[in-house]
C-alpha cells in the first residue's frame, strides 16, 4: 500500500499523514477512516530505505516476528500458574496459522499486524502493572492502546477485553475493575476526538459488491446469513481449506432460518456463549477465550450493522489467537492423564504440521497479481469482483503481447471473465468500464460505446465511464462528438486532471485556443510535476505566438527535468 503524496514524501509527510483521513492522499476529498500509523510505517521506510516493494514486505515480516515474541510474554504472564509450555503452544499454532497468509503477504493489511500489536502491548503492560503497580506499566498499557487505535477503528473494541483480562487474571473486585478501566475510556474518548477533527462526518457509501448482506431480502435473512457466516469462520479456523483473498458478491451465499447452515451455526454459538457464561464466575481460561473470540470478530461480524466487505480472511487475524488458545487450553486438560499424553502431543504435532503445510502451499498465491487473481477465479468462482480483477490481469498482460493472435486470444479471455462478472452482478459498474477497454482493443467500437452505456445507466455518477465515451471519440478524430462527454465527465469530476488534459486536446484540435488553454493550465494545477502537461502548453503558446508564455513553461519543464 503506498500512500500517492503524503508516503511518497517519506518523513516529511508525516504530518500530513496524521492529520489526513485514509484516502486523502489518494484523492482531494475526506473519507471516514482515520488510520495514520501504517501509513507512517510506510512513509518513514520512504525516508530510510527508498521507495522498496521488498523492504515493505520484509518489514511485514519483521513486525508479525515481533509481535508473535511479544504474544509469547503475554501468554507467560496469563497462564502462569499452568505449565509453561501453553504459551509457547498456542503461539505456534498462531503464527503457523494459513489464514494469516493474506495479512502477512499484503502490505496493506500491515494495519491488521499492527492493531496486535497494540492489543497485545495493552494486556501485557495491564498484566505488569497489576503484578507490581509501577505506573510504567499503566503507561504502556494506555500507549499501546492508542497505538492500536491509530492503526484501526476496529481497535475500539479492545476497551472490553480491559475489564474481561482483569476479571479471569486478576482479584479485583467489580468496582476496582471499573476504576482500572477508566483511563482506557479517556483514551478512547481522545482519540476519537482527534478522529472526528480529521476525518468525514459521512459515513463510507457501499453497495451490494461490497458486501452481499446489501442484497439480503430482510432483517431475517441478514441475520441467518451472518450466523452462517460466523460457521464458516468458525471452520476456517479449525480448518483452513480452501483460502481466498476475494469472499464478495455473490461467493458467499445469502441463507435464511430454514437452511442447515444457519441452524447449525446458531446452535453452535449458542453453546459456546452457554460455556462462557457457565465459566465467567469460575474464572475458565476457556470461557476467556470465547469471550475473546466474541469481542474481537463482534465488529467485523456484520451483525450490528453492515461494514464493507461480506467476508475476509483477514477479519480473523487477531479472533485466530483466541482459538489456538481453545484448542491448547482444551487439550492441556487431557494431558493430566499419563494414558492420553501421546495421543493429546500427536493430535498437536499433527495440527501444527497442517498449518505450517497449509501456510507454505498458500504463500506463493501472493507472489503476484497474476497468481493472486487467477487462484480468485478458481477457488472463487462466483465472486464478480474477482472475475473482473482476473478479467483486468488478462486485458494488462494482452496490451503488453506483440504478438496480434495471442494479443487477440488473450482479449477475447479478458472479455470472458467481463461478461462473467457482469452476469453475476449486472450492476457491477466498473466491470462495464474495462469491459468496453476491452472491446475498444478488439476495434469493437459500436459494442464498445453500447456497454459504456449500459454502465452509465447503473451509475449515472461514475464519471470515467463517460470520460472513456470521450476518449473513443477523440481517438476516431470525432472531435464534436467527442467534446459533450468530456464536458459532462469534468462536470461530475472537476478535479481528475486527465479529463481537463484530454478535454483541452479536443478545444485544441477545434481550435477553441481559449478553452483549450484554460483545460491545459487546470491539469497542470491539479498535477503540477506532469511534463507532458506543460508541454501542451508550451506547443499551444508557440502555435498561437506566444513566445514569452512559451519561454515561461518550457523553463518549468526544464526545472523538473
Amino acid at each position: 500500500m503506498y500512500k500517492k503524496q503524503f508516503c511518497t514524501s517519506g518523513l516529511a509527510g508525516l504530518a500530513d499523514i496524521f492529520s489526513s483521513s485514509w484516502y486523502e492522499g489518494f484523492k482531494d476529498e475526506k473519507d471516514s477512516y482515520y488510520r495514520p500509523m501504517m501509513l507512517a510505517g510506510f512513509a518513514i521506510e520512504k525516508g530510510l530505505f527508498g521507495h522498496s516493494a521488498k523492504v515493505y514486505h520484509a518489514m511485514n515480516i519483521f513486525w508479525y516476528g515481533m509481535a508473535m515474541v511479544v504474544l509469547v510474554l503475554l501468554l507467560r504472564k496469563m497462564f502462569a500458574e499452568r505449565k509453561s509450555w501453553i504459551a509457547l503452544v498456542i503461539v505456534l499454532l498462531y503464527a503457523a496459522h494459513p489464514l494469516h497468509v493474506e495479512v502477512v503477504a499484503n502490505i496493506k493489511s500491515r494495519d491488521e499486524i499492527f492493531t496486535l500489536l497494540g492489543l497485545i502491548g495493552t494486556l501485557y503492560g495491564l498484566l505488569c502493572y497489576e503484578e507490581n503497580g509501577k505506573k510504567k506499566w499503566m503507561a504502556l498499557s494506555l500507549g499501546a492502546f492508542f497505538f492500536a487505535l491509530l492503526s484501526k477503528e476496529s481497535s475500539l473494541a479492545f476497551f472490553a477485553l480491559v475489564p474481561l483480562t482483569l476479571h479471569f487474571f486478576s482479584i479485583n473486585t467489580f468496582k476496582d475493575i471499573v476504576i482500572k478501566s477508566l483511563p482506557y475510556t479517556a483514551m478512547a474518548g481522545i482519540y476519537l476526538l482527534i478522529r472526528s477533527a480529521v476525518v468525514s462526518s459521512e459515513n463510507a457509501i457501499f453497495g451490494t459488491l461490497d458486501n452481499s448482506l446489501f442484497a439480503a431480502g430482510g432483517l431475517s435473512e441478514r441475520t441467518a446469513t451472518v450466523v452462517a457466516m460466523v460457521g464458516k469462520y468458525i471452520m476456517l479456523l479449525f480448518f483452513p481449506n480452501p483460502l481466498v483473498y476475494d469472499y464478495s458478491y455473490s461467493q458467499m451465499p445469502l441463507v435464511d432460518w430454514g437452511g442447515w447452515q444457519a441452524l447449525l451455526s446458531l446452535v453452535f454459538i449458542l453453546v459456546a456463549l452457554a460455556y462462557a457464561v457457565y465459566g465467567w464466575r469460575k474464572k475458565d481460561k476457556v470461557a476467556y477465550a470465547i469471550w475473546f473470540f466474541t469481542i474481537t470478530s463482534v465488529i467485523t461480524s456484520n451483525l450490528f450493522f453492515l461494514i464493507g466487505s461480506t467476508f475476509a480472511e483477514r477479519f480473523m487475524f487477531i479472533p485466530s489467537l483466541a482459538l489456538c488458545m481453545f484448542i491448547v487450553l482444551i487439550f492441556s486438560r487431557f494431558l493430566e492423564r499419563p494414558s492420553q499424553e501421546k495421543i493429546i502431543w500427536g493430535i498437536l504435532g499433527t495440527l501444527l504440521l497442517f498449518y505450517i503445510g497449509k501456510t507454505v502451499m498458500h504463500n506463493p498465491v501472493w507472489a503476484s497479481n497474476e497468481t493472486l487473481f487467477s487462484h480468485g477465479v478458481q477457488v472463487s468462482p462466483k465472486s464478480a469482483r474477482a472475475n473482473a480483477y482476473y478479467g483486468m490481469t488478462i486485458y494488462n498482460q494482452a496490451l503488453e503481447t506483440k504478438d496480434p493472435s495471442i494479443r487477440s486470444t488473450r482479449l477475447q479471455e479478458a472479455l470472458s471473465y467481463f461478461e462473467k462478472s457482469i452476469q453475476i452482478l449486472p450492476s457491477f459498474t466498473q466491470a462495464y468500464q474495462n469491459m468496453g477497454l476491452v472491446l475498444e482493443e478488439l476495434k469493437q467500437f459500436d459494442r464498445a460505446l453500447a456497454t459504456y452505456q449500459k454502465g452509465i445507466s447503473t451509475n449515472p455518477e461514475y464519471y470515467p465511464l463517460i470520460y472513456n465515451i470521450g476518449v473513443m471519440f477523440f481517438n476516431h478524430d470525432m472531435y464534436n462528438e467527442a467534446l459533450p462527454h468530456l464536458q459532462n465527465a469534468i462536470k461530475i469530476g472537476p478535479d481528475a486532471h486527465i479529463i481537463h488534459n484530454v478535454l483541452g486536446k479536443t478545444q485544441h484540435r477545434l481550435q477553441n485556443y481559449d478553452a483549450a488553454i484554460a483545460s491545459y493550465k487546470r491539469a497542470h494545477e491539479l498535477l503540477p510535476t506532469n511534463i507532458p502537461y506543460l508541454g501542451n502548453l508550451v506547443a499551444i503558446h508557440c502555435e498561437l505566438n506566444q513566445i514569452e508564455t512559451a519561454i515561461f513553461y518550457d523553463t518549468k519543464i526544464k526545472a523538473l527535468q
